[in-house]
């Protein structure tokens, strides 16, 4: 059994922390498949925008993200999108809040459904660190652990699929995975 992931508090860079919760198991489990080991909610403020942070890992997980996503829209197409420095992520509005999510690899790229999940944890098992912790039998060669990222902002301007962009590419800089 993993040990539990504790996120503490994320600090993004011009953002003020407003609120942090810790998340629980029977708000999470049913959005995504595995063991839930642990996760944060927060709530940013800049200016009139506020920025809601949610993260979670799950182990033994098959980084499915359709289930939940089937809440705001019936054709995930739509919704996928990819980008070289992210990978794939899902993007959708509700009401006046735009959300990014993504279960990350351990190589911090996103990914949406299981067949993606699946080919990036292979190309993962190949990476010299993962290769170095299986060999001294710190890890399972394929971890399957989704580390489950999700920011929404509110409200929804011109530059907020933008913003939020680069907001997920700031956090891959700054916050490992657990």
């Amino acid at each position: 059994m993993s040990p539990i992931a504790d996120y503490g508090k994320i600090q993004i860079e011009n953002w003020q922390n407003i609120a942090q919760k810790s998340l629980t198991q029977n708000e999470i489990t049913s959005l995504i498949s595995g063991e839930f080991r642990g996760g944060t909610e927060q709530l940013l403020t800049q200016q009139d925008q506020i920025l809601t942070l949610k993260v979670a890992t799950f182990s033994h997980s098959n980084g499915d993200l359709k289930k939940y996503l089937k809440n705001y829209s019936d054709n995930l197409l739509t919704i996928t999108q990819y980008d070289l420095n992210v990978g794939h992520y899902a993007v959708f509005a509700e009401n006046d809040r735009l959300t990014m999510t993504a279960c990350l690899t351990e190589l911090q790229q996103g990914t949406v459904t299981a067949d993606q999940f699946k080919v990036t944890q292979i190309r993962a098992a190949f990476n010299t660190i993962q290769l170095w912790r299986w060999l001294r039998n710190q890890d399972q060669l394929i971890p399957h652990t989704c580390h489950w990222r999700s920011l929404s902002l509110s409200p929804i301007t011109p530059e907020a699929n933008k913003r939020l962009l680069h907001i997920w590419l700031t956090l891959n800089k700054t916050m490992p995975t657990l």
